[in-house]
């Protein structure tokens, strides 16, 4: 199992178009986990749908388990904020 470190993002955006990059890849992660379910989730994988170089998300993430991990947290976040 992967600790809290390894799954923590490597970066936040400041810029704009960094916060689009990454906007764009936890959208990706969670299309692809939709459509052809959660063993399809693969770096490549999410690359390909974000339109974006994998080099790109590893520039935010270390890996895709850190990806998902995110993507579950704000989740969880917008399920808090419900009335």
């Amino acid at each position: 199992m992967s600790s809290p470190t390894k799954l923590a993002a490597r970066r936040s955006p400041v810029q704009t178009r960094s916060r689009r990059v990454r906007r764009a890849i936890m959208d990706a992660a969670h299309d692809v986990m939709r459509e052809p379910g959660i063993r399809a989730v693969t770096t490549s994988a999410i690359a390909e749908r974000a339109n974006i170089k994998i080099g790109s998300l590893y520039d935010y993430f270390s890996n895709k388990e850190a990806v998902i991990s995110e993507l579950y947290e704000g989740k969880l976040a917008e399920g808090a904020r419900l009335p």
